[in-house]
């Protein structure tokens, strides 16, 4: 590529953080940083760094020039609340399709952050980032968090049915489904990271507020999650009856 004259822009995934126990529970990735002791047994996050690796070391032996830019939790465009193809098999959206099916949402969990990353949105933060050469990773994300309130708020004005319950009534309801075989498949993502034990895996994440000045010198700023977003999110996925097969 060097020969040619030629930059490699990588996109991969804030999920680089991979998982931690109670030691790392409150660690998050920043963009200089990519291995600190995490766990990367799920294998596409493993792939994910193995790839960023390879990309570092060529580029700090002067063989490559590239940048790696990580993008976060990608959603329904911002014009429209179109999804992308891969709707079906995404993680996030199953987990709403499960609280959907379930009828129910932890209290517990309502001051949950949760971010949404419309993809036309990210599509032109990597674009204006593909152009700068002064460093090497860019976290290209929307900095604009919300709750998990909100969304199953949104959910609910929607039409959804789904009661806020306490965090006992809800575990109970998770345990029955994961033994109905109908439902099993659909909240084994939940079970996996509503257990109370203290040494159990969690998700950790990403700080992206150097990516987000860069933007902000270059332009750009990410759109905010209101509740038109939402709406449009939830209608567009209901109309392909993502909710109810």
């Amino acid at each position: 590529m060097r020969k040619n004259n030629k930059r490699l822009v990588q996109i991969s995934t804030t999920s680089v953080a991979g998982e931690g126990s109670a030691a790392l529970r409150n660690r998050v990735i920043h963009e200089n940083e990519l291995y600190f002791g995490q766990n990367l047994d799920n294998d596409y996050v493993r792939t994910k760094f193995l790839a960023e690796r390879a990309l570092l070391e060529a580029v700090s032996e002067k063989r490559l020039e590239s940048c790696i830019i990580r993008v976060g939790n990608l959603m329904s465009r911002h014009s429209d609340g179109e999804f992308q193809i891969n709707f079906i098999t995404n993680g996030f959206m199953r987990s709403l399709k499960a609280y959907r099916k379930l009828g129910m949402f932890p209290v517990t969990s309502m001051e949950h952050p949760a971010e949404f990353s419309p993809i036309d949105s990210t599509a032109q933060a990597i674009l204006k980032l593909a152009g700068t050469k002064n460093f090497a990773v860019y976290h290209a994300y929307n900095d604009h968090i919300i709750r998990m309130a909100d969304v199953i708020y949104a959910m609910r004005d929607y039409g959804f049915e789904i009661d806020i319950v306490s965090a006992e009534k809800f575990s109970q309801a998770l345990s029955d489904a994961a033994k109905n075989e109908s439902l099993s498949d659909m909240v084994l993502g939940l079970v996996a990271y509503n257990s109370e034990d203290e040494n159990r895996q969690v998700i950790l994440g990403a700080d992206n507020r150097f990516t987000t000045n860069i933007l902000y010198r270059l332009g750009y700023k990410w759109p905010l999650t209101d509740d038109r977003y939402l709406s449009d999110a939830i209608e567009a996925l209901d109309t392909l009856d993502f909710f109810n097969d």
